[in-house]
């Protein structure tokens, strides 16, 4: 605890449950990342498996990777203080949007509903 803030008798500056839920978003995060590298090396290592996966399979797993890597970079941008809104990515973000309704309307016909 800051003595200067204890010595005042001030509360901390940022309450301890902010910090907690920002240390939990931080290890998520890394975690996200960690997944997302472990899946692209696997990848890299035998390309040949993922072209063997059923098409619509295929499509939703690079769907989810481009989503993990697209939310990756939103959140690296709201920490640097930039709105990602404002920033090109958004473009990005409408395109998966598509592409997932897209997938989304190919599931429902797949399952013939």
């Amino acid at each position: 605890m800051d003595s200067a803030a204890s010595v005042a008798g001030a509360p901390p500056a940022v309450p301890p449950a902010v910090l907690c839920a920002a240390e939990e978003a931080l290890a998520a995060t890394e975690s996200v990342g960690d997944h997302l590298a472990e899946m692209l090396a696997a990848a890299a290592e035998d390309p040949d498996a993922i072209a063997e996966l059923p098409p619509l399979q295929r499509a939703r797993a690079f769907l989810a990777v481009a989503h993990a890597a697209t939310s990756l970079f939103s959140v690296r941008l709201r920490c640097s203080g930039i709105n990602p809104d404002e920033h090109p990515i958004r473009k990005e973000f409408e395109r998966l949007s598509l592409w997932q309704e897209k997938l989304n309307r190919l599931n429902e016909w797949d399952k013939g509903t």
